[in-house]
């Protein structure tokens, strides 16, 4: 196959990680290869989410499916595999986060724009699609090999998201941290992290506050991991940065 790629294979550990065994694959459809896979669980279930080309060759180039399938008996076996999205991009990495609720946010590259898009499969299984994590309106018809991170905090009855997006934009070049307080319907207005050489971005969220967002930035040594801290919830302009 093309570069050497092809279908999922899945593997289970009852044992810390010391022993595996194969399982059944989360994908139903075999006669490809599938990629940008993300794996998340929760109390109630393991959740994937991969692309694949099942849906045969689309007439906007560089793109691909999002898939996504669950599984209730600790990964031995996957319920039937659903298509969330029938039209995204083709090689940038999806990033799944369950919240307390049973739901499972997926993040990832939509296209016509291609920006970051943001939907939610609920514990039925169905899929919603919510909203774009940063409205920048980037039209690109290559694979930018950009994603974008994503969590989920927890302030008593409160759910607030927390997202990092990359774009290649001319007007907004770089990665960018965006909150939602209405479970991903709208976002804050977009605050850039670093200047407009950064990439390649993750945030993660406590529920005492904190936030922390990395992503990859060049520096006067060549390319370099930086970070920005918050402990009231949101990072803003204030929060500075620094080269971890």
């Amino acid at each position: 196959r093309r570069f050497n790629v092809g279908p999922m294979l899945a593997a289970r550990s009852t044992d810390g990680g010391q022993t595996w065994s194969y399982t059944d694959a989360p994908p139903s459809w075999e006669k490809g290869p599938h990629g940008y896979t993300d794996l998340a669980a929760d109390d109630q279930a393991f959740h994937a989410v991969w692309l694949d080309s099942r849906r045969g060759r689309s007439k906007v180039r560089a793109s691909q499916a999002l898939h996504y399938a669950k599984s209730t008996d600790g990964g031995e076996s996957w319920h039937p595999d659903q298509t969330l999205d029938g039209l995204t991009c083709s090689c940038c990495w999806n990033t799944l986060k369950p919240d307390s609720s049973g739901n499972v946010y997926v993040l990832y590259r939509d296209k016509k724009p291609s920006d970051l898009s943001l939907g939610l499969v609920d514990s039925d299984e169905q899929w919603k699609y919510l909203s774009h994590a940063g409205e920048f309106d980037w039209q690109f018809e290559g694979c930018p090999h950009i994603g974008g991170g994503l969590d989920v905090q927890h302030d008593g009855t409160k759910q607030r998201l927390h997202a990092v997006a990359g774009t290649g934009h001319p007007k907004h070049l770089g990665v960018h941290y965006l909150s939602s307080e209405d479970r991903g319907r709208t976002w804050s207005p977009a605050k850039q992290l670093g200047d407009d050489s950064a990439i390649h971005a993750d945030v993660a969220a406590h529920d005492d506050g904190r936030v922390v967002a990395v992503w990859d930035m060049m520096s006067d040594y060549g390319l370099a991991v930086f970070k920005a801290e918050s402990g009231d919830q949101e990072i803003g302009r204030a929060a500075g940065r620094e080269r971890v």
